[in-house]
């Protein structure tokens, strides 16, 4: 069987035309990882599925889901005649397949191989955050104008694992912008779903609301209560320093994408504890703690 494009990045564009260029690109990529297994320009071995999962067998398993994600996506593009509705299937089954195991591992709290050098308790990470608290003393001193950019950012990271380790949330913070409730409701409701904030008022308790994250589709808007006083007084003390606005920046005072805030777990987690902690980690670590093999109650309170 045929199956022609003679250029991935457009064909994919003009079938899903909402999706951001990034995402295509990372298609494109996957796609490519591909036709240099096969060394070939063309994309007919996508006729034979059994050949295709024979030649990734060897990646891990979310790069499988990757490529088998790619795939889908091209078919669907390349289908207006409908003639590749079978290999759609076969494709789409097999990456929900691996949809399927990830899911599960996240709501379980397993944790991989790769992972488990790395993973650590709750304990292990307060004792962390308590160490960089010592080392944060100095600045209470100081106003917003005297402390260093070395200083801002460990107290950046000291406060990133302070909201990690009590609401284990994915990256979602990556962008947040800092607002004073009477702004935020002046805000349309596109505006709200263009970003994720800290809502902080003027008096009373500050929250988080979340309209960009994984699974947006299916609970909608994330209105997230910061219960935990001690994780108040933090944030209202980073406010203080930091200012409204965006809320965690880079050194160069960008706003921190999701790849750059895991990196800064990852710096300063080997800094004190000698692991790379991630956000993933810390969500298990937190599961762990908190539920054990409870998987229903963990289910329960997954949102």
């Amino acid at each position: 069987m045929k199956i022609d494009s003679s250029n991935v990045s457009e064909d994919i564009q003009k079938a899903r035309p909402n999706v951001k260029a990034n995402t295509v690109k990372q298609y494109e990529v996957n796609l490519k990882k591909l036709q240099k297994l096969y060394d070939t320009d063309n994309y007919d071995f996508l006729s034979k599925p059994d050949d295709v999962m024979d030649k990734i067998k060897y990646l891990h398993y979310l790069s499988q889901r990757n490529i088998l994600n790619a795939i889908v996506v091209l078919l669907m593009a390349l289908n207006s005649d409908e003639k590749y509705d079978d290999l759609l299937t076969t494709y789409g089954e097999l990456r929900d397949e691996l949809n399927d195991k990830y899911s599960d591992e996240q709501k379980s709290g397993v944790i991989s191989d790769k992972q488990s050098k790395n993973f650590t308790t709750t304990e292990e990470i307060f004792k962390m955050i308590n160490d960089m608290a010592e080392d944060l003393k100095p600045i209470k001193k100081k106003s917003k104008d005297e402390i260093t950019k070395k200083e801002m950012q460990l107290l950046q990271a000291y406060t990133l694992f302070n909201i990690y380790s009590r609401m284990p949330m994915r990256n979602d913070v990556a962008g947040m912008t800092a607002i004073n409730q009477a702004a935020y409701k002046k805000l349309s409701e596109d505006e709200k779903k263009e970003n994720n904030y800290l809502v902080v008022p003027s008096k009373g308790q500050l929250y988080f609301v979340i309209n960009k994250f994984k699974t947006s589709k299916r609970y909608g808007e994330l209105n997230l209560p910061i219960e935990d006083k001690n994780l108040r007084k933090i944030l209202r003390y980073y406010l203080k320093m930091n200012g409204m606005g965006v809320l965690f920046k880079t050194s160069t005072g960008k706003p921190l994408t999701r790849t750059e805030l895991s990196k800064v777990l990852i710096k300063f987690s080997k800094k004190y504890m000698d692991k790379s902690i991630s956000t993933n980690l810390l969500r298990k670590s937190y599961l762990s703690s908190k539920y054990g093999n409870m998987k229903d109650d963990m289910k329960k309170d997954s949102k």
